[in-house]
């Protein structure tokens, strides 16, 4: 075990090992290779995979909790149909990647790059905003997302896709803070993304006309 009580699988060549369990909890993978590795549990949680090389690895699992891919380095990442519940991927490398269908909360994806990933029907349930501050999404396609917070502020938005399911106005108690919150998440977006902000507004007005 390291210094923290975890147990730890640092610095170590992992390259298309299998891991697999109910429970993965308290493992460092501190700068391992883990490229091609597969992770299948119900949940891992209180991981740190900092500095790890996390090429084409597969995430099988029902919840993600409070872990760590800081400075993750890595191409074709599949977390599709995951709980992505406090995870923090700030400052990582993850172009190609797979988060189609996720649920996604209290987690950060500042200074990303996540070049040309899908988010397709992701749901983000945060009551903070996700942050994506001076992230690199060119190319990323945001389709038919449930999504009210955001923060895309100094944000590389090339080709971004950006299409909201709306479908949270129909029955909200507080149909005024969710309105604003977009108006305010749209208001992030670069100067640059005028034409994408312009059709985000539109497609909501005309949902409150239905």
């Amino acid at each position: 075990k390291d210094a923290q009580g975890y147990i730890d699988l640092s610095d170590l060549d992992l390259t298309s090992c299998h891991f697999k369990g109910d429970v993965i909890s308290e493992v460092s993978f501190l700068s391992s290779n883990l490229q091609h590795a597969t992770f299948e549990c119900k949940e891992i949680e209180n991981c740190n995979f900092t500095k790890a090389t996390v090429n084409n690895v597969i995430f099988k699992c029902r919840r993600l909790h409070n872990v760590i891919f800081l400075k993750t380095s890595g191409e074709c990442v599949d977390f599709s149909q995951n709980i992505l519940d406090t995870v923090d991927f700030s400052q990582s490398q993850l172009g190609h990647s797979n988060f189609r269908e996720c649920q996604i909360k209290n987690s950060n994806f500042d200074n990303c790059y996540l070049y040309a990933s899908h988010f397709t029907r992701a749901e983000f349930l945060s009551t903070k905003e996700i942050s994506f501050i001076k992230s690199n999404l060119t190319a990323v396609m945001f389709d038919h997302v449930r999504m009210s917070t955001g923060n895309f502020k100094d944000c590389i938005t090339e080709k971004l896709t950006l299409t909201i399911d709306y479908s949270d106005i129909f029955g909200n108690e507080d149909l005024d803070g969710y309105i604003n919150a977009i108006i305010q998440m749209i208001n992030t977006l670069p100067d640059n993304a005028v034409k994408l902000k312009s059709v985000l507004a539109v497609k909501l007005v005309i949902q409150l006309k239905i």
